[in-house]
């Protein structure tokens, strides 16, 4: 049943419309007071290749979502006149570089620095960053 309304009604309600209104908020109100909410909380995800599931204790399951995936490969030294991808990792002297565009190296690392195709990652600390001086 619908509420009737004085305003689309265009006149006052009558006491029998007035009546109709009431239980009908009292029946509205007793199903909601009846449905209390359960909270569901998670029981497990899984994950298969790009994608996970979520499970919930109810037995209900969310998804599969896919997951971007940014593959990344460690190179291990940086060398000259080598291709390399974005999120690749390179090391040069004590730092740990990722690669921020495909290219293929120059000659020298400065070189590739200074064109923007790396990223510092790690720089290992030097020996008087480990031992500071006190004074």
């Amino acid at each position: 049943m619908t509420l009737t309304l004085r305003a689309e009604k265009g006149t006052t309600l009558t006491a029998q419309e007035v009546d109709q209104n009431f239980e009908e908020l009292e029946g509205r109100l007793l199903r909601l007071e009846e449905d209390v909410f359960q909270p569901d909380t998670f029981q497990d995800i899984t994950q298969q290749g790009n994608q996970i599931v979520i499970h919930s204790t109810s037995g209900k399951t969310f998804g599969p979502f896919h997951l971007q995936v940014s593959p990344f490969s460690i190179k291990g030294r940086w060398t000259k006149q080598t291709s390399y991808q974005p999120n690749d990792f390179a090391q040069n002297k004590e730092t740990l570089y990722v690669c921020t565009q495909k290219h293929t190296s120059d000659e020298t690392f400065a070189q590739d620095l200074e064109n923007g195709y790396w990223q510092t990652c790690f720089k290992a600390p030097t020996h008087s960053e480990n031992n500071p001086s006190r004074e």
